[in-house]
């Protein structure tokens, strides 16, 4: 049997790579979504309503019937004050510069919908990261290399990034931006198997 096809509202590339990773063929379409925070919210209520948004604001169009609609939005989080993308290099250096030697939370509201059924799924991904101790001019070369932009916490673990990590506890795709084993799960319990996808 032909199983429903899978729309990513995402403009993220990370996202797309790991769906391409798991041999799916899915739909991208960007979502729109107000990503600001409210302060009556707490951290959590707010990627929770940021992540639905973006799932809803997909979630009508044509393209979206009969379909899943996988969204996502990560943060990084460093003792209650949340690191999101830097508007420029100079809020990235101070970014990073506050990550180094301490450990920091990124996490992701995943948000999956599935059309036929009218019903959804919340769930959040949490990961803790321990920078090492790293130089402004360790700093500097990193944001030479341009992979701090479009990023929480001006990092990607997937790319040369890596190197400022001293350890990880949780889940390594969390930190990429899509939580691949909580949506396998999810996508499962809505009769989606990742192992059969056609």
């Amino acid at each position: 049997m032909q199983q429903k096809k899978i729309i990513l509202a995402s403009s993220s590339p990370r996202r797309a790579q790991l769906l391409a990773m798991l041999g799916l063929v899915f739909q991208t379409i960007v979502p729109e979504a107000d990503e600001s925070f409210r302060e009556e919210n707490t951290i959590e209520e707010n990627l929770k309503m940021i992540t639905e948004q973006k799932a809803r604001s997909v979630c009508y169009t044509p393209a979206s019937k009969d379909a899943f609609i996988v969204a996502a939005d990560t943060i990084v989080v460093l003792e209650n004050t949340v690191f999101s993308k830097p508007k420029d290099a100079t809020q990235a250096f101070d970014m990073l510069t506050a990550l180094s030697g301490k450990t920091h939370s990124v996490l992701t509201g995943l948000s999956v919908v599935d059309r036929t059924r009218n019903a959804s799924t919340y769930y959040l991904g949490k990961t803790d990261v321990t920078f090492q101790t790293i130089t402004s001019e360790e700093i500097q070369d990193y944001l030479a290399h341009g992979q701090w932009t479009d990023k929480a916490g001006a990092y990607g673990i997937q790319g040369i990034g890596s190197v400022l990590i001293e350890k990880i506890n949780g889940c390594f795709y969390n930190v990429m931006g899509l939580p691949v084993p909580a949506l396998y799960k999810i996508l499962r319990s809505f009769g989606y198997n990742l192992f059969h996808p056609k």
